[in-house]
């Protein structure tokens, strides 16, 4: 979950026309921006708050791609505890080592991002948000679990805890895509 919701407070009271909720109601709009931002970073898998943070992923590839990009600068790296030398590909999409080795083993990578939150991001938080909060606490018509034998399967059809379709479609050119 992102430490901070990718759109404020005051956004979502201005998306939804709300003037001077009271503190309960701020509480359960604050509550839904941060469950509505993690919402969007799990569908995009990339986490879009600029910062500094530190991966650790077991690799065999001649690329790795970050959590979240574009990179800015990279501070530290090692693979299996020595430090190799990282370069960025593709805008700051995709580290590779300077080598041109390709990674193998448990690589640990400490670096910074700059980049603001996109637009679509806080777009696509703001309706999550307000799909959340008007969302009913509990969607009997939700999901479902159906038996067969020794297998189980669930199926989760909407409700609170997804993304609009407006939103999806927002966020679609922004999933990380992982080849395999």
């Amino acid at each position: 979950m992102p430490l901070a919701p990718y759109a404020t407070l005051q956004q979502l009271q201005d998306f939804l026309s709300e003037v001077s909720p009271d503190a309960s109601r701020q509480a359960d709009l604050y509550a839904a921006l941060l469950r509505a931002s993690s919402a969007v970073e799990d569908f995009c898998c990339r986490d879009f708050a600029p910062g500094q943070r530190t991966e650790s992923k077991w690799a065999a590839a001649p690329i790795m791609t970050p959590r979240a990009t574009p990179v800015a600068s990279i501070i530290s790296a090692t693979q299996d505890g020595a430090p190799i030398e990282l370069v960025k590909r593709m805008g700051g999409s995709v580290l590779a080592r300077k080598d041109g080795l390709p990674f193998s083993g448990e690589v640990e990578v400490t670096y910074t991002t700059e980049a603001p939150v996109p637009n679509s991001v806080q777009m696509a938080t703001l309706l999550t948000a307000q799909a959340m909060a008007d969302a009913p606490a509990y969607d009997q018509n939700a999901g479902g679990t159906q038996s067969a034998g020794l297998y189980s399967f669930s199926a989760h059809a909407g409700g609170a805890g997804s993304l609009p379709p407006a939103a999806r479609a927002l966020l679609e050119p922004l999933r990380a895509v992982f080849l395999v």
